[in-house]
């Protein structure tokens, strides 16, 4: 492989370790993909904004800790690569319950900003575009999620 597919397959690494940090609400690996003074901010619907690894992923936490379930899933994404910063744009499907019994299903898109620190990249900017939003009723079950299994911390 050459080094342009070798950090592309490690910047998708690290957006599918940001989709399981959330799923498994995993808050120091979350924290650990972001750099010092980061942003994470929504863009046109339920609007938040983060600045700072550690505020991003306590606001985070206490988004989702609000959630009985939340399940999220990354789907097509491209990939800009300019030496050792990156550009990346991703399709996300999310569905959730809260609480109170309410749930939504939405798509959306991130784009984001990464920068390559020492031997990993880490994200600079990530912004969460809404596309679709449905209020809906998710009559299924769902089960907290599992003890932390400990994964290696490359992603």
């Amino acid at each position: 492989m050459t080094h342009l597919a070798d950090d592309r397959m490690t910047l998708l690494g690290v957006l599918d370790g940001y989709t399981d940090a959330i799923n498994h609400r995993d808050w120091a690996r979350l924290q650990a993909l972001f750099v010092a003074d980061a942003s994470w901010q929504t863009l046109n619907h339920n609007l938040f904004a983060f600045r700072g690894a550690a505020e991003i992923a306590n606001g985070l936490r206490a988004i989702i800790e609000g959630t009985e379930m939340l399940f999220q899933t990354r789907g097509a994404t491209i990939v800009h690569i300019d030496g050792d910063s990156a550009r990346m744009r991703s399709s996300m499907q999310e569905a959730g319950r809260m609480r109170d019994g309410t749930s939504f299903f939405a798509f959306g898109s991130y784009s984001d900003v990464m920068v390559r620190e020492g031997s990993g990249w880490c994200f600079v900017e990530r912004s969460w575009t809404t596309l679709y939003w449905e209020d809906n009723t998710m009559n299924g079950r769902s089960f907290p999620v599992p003890e932390r299994i400990d994964w290696p911390a490359q992603y």
